[in-house]
């Protein structure tokens, strides 16, 4: 949203950020549009390490939380990271599709540290980020607990897998790859 993108600031070296309404970008299954979005771009070379993100000072109650956007990057992309950092803990997820997709990652809140949402970038081979439709939910006291069927076929229908010289590929066989972010070795 507008107001999110807005409240969004700018840290490191990241060059450039814009908010675009023209030439939105729709992923293959037409289900993920960034219309409204942010990004950040280089014509030359690639992006320096910085963060488009949004520091939230102690005001989320002690919980449990769900950070979502909907995003993409440089189609060989590596080091860039969507998520949440409170200076000591760490939940990102890898960005690494160069086709508009889903981006979530819970994250607990002890109420009182200072929260640091967004988007970073540290010694990527990426050359463009965007992102758009940022979601902050509250899940509750207790830790989320995966439904099986749910995640199965949310799984099998955004599969994103990449061998290692950062070719998306169709289908791992055997060897490392990057499936969904996540190193896999296939034996």
């Amino acid at each position: 949203s507008q107001s999110v993108q807005k409240a969004l600031k700018l840290e490191g070296k990241i060059l450039a950020v814009a908010c675009f309404k023209a030439n939105p970008y729709t992923n293959a299954e037409g289900d993920i549009t960034l219309d409204h979005f942010i990004e950040s771009w280089t014509p030359s070379g690639y992006l320096a390490d910085g963060q488009i993100s949004q520091t939230l000072g102690g005001a989320l109650p002690a919980g449990f939380y769900r950070l979502e956007a909907d995003g993409k990057s440089s189609a060989t992309a590596v080091g860039v990271d969507f998520g949440v950092t409170d200076g000591t803990k760490t939940w990102t997820v890898p960005v690494v599709s160069d086709d508009p997709a889903h981006w979530s990652v819970d994250f607990e809140s002890d109420g009182t540290s200072v929260l640091t949402i967004g988007i970073f970038v540290k010694e990527t081979n990426a050359t463009w980020i965007a992102f758009d439709n940022f979601k902050l939910g509250y899940i509750g006291q207790t830790a989320p607990v995966a439904v099986e069927g749910i995640a199965a076929e949310a799984t099998a229908k955004s599969t994103v897998i990449y061998n290692l010289a950062g070719q998306r590929v169709q289908k791992a066989i055997c060897g490392l790859y990057i499936i969904n972010g996540k190193k896999v070795v296939i034996k």
